[in-house]
C-alpha cells in the first residue's frame, strides 16, 4: 500500500511537486534558463586552486607513476 503524502493524498503531485512531494526542477527562481548560472569569484579562485594543485602533483617524481598517469588524465580532460 501507498504511503500518505504530506496532505493525505496517495501519490498525487501538486502542481510544484512531483508524485514524492519533491520541488519540480523548473519551480522556484533557483532553476530554470532564468537563472544566472555564471559562477561567481569564489568558485573561480577555487578551480585555479585546484587546477594548480593537479598540476603540480603531476609533476611529482616520487608520486607512483599509475597515480601520475590518473592526474594526466584529468588534466587531459580540463584543457
Amino acid at each position: 500500500m501507498g504511503q500518505a503524502g504530506a496532505d493525505g493524498q496517495h501519490g498525487e503531485a501538486r502542481g510544484d511537486q512531483d508524485p514524492l512531494g519533491r520541488p519540480l526542477p523548473y519551480s522556484g527562481e533557483n532553476h530554470g534558463p532564468d537563472r544566472d548560472m555564471v559562477p561567481g569569484e569564489e568558485a573561480l579562485r577555487r578551480a585555479r586552486e585546484i587546477l594548480e594543485m593537479l598540476r603540480s602533483r603531476a609533476n611529482m617524481p616520487e608520486l607512483p607513476k599509475l597515480d601520475r598517469d590518473y592526474l594526466d588524465r584529468l588534466l587531459r580532460g580540463l584543457y
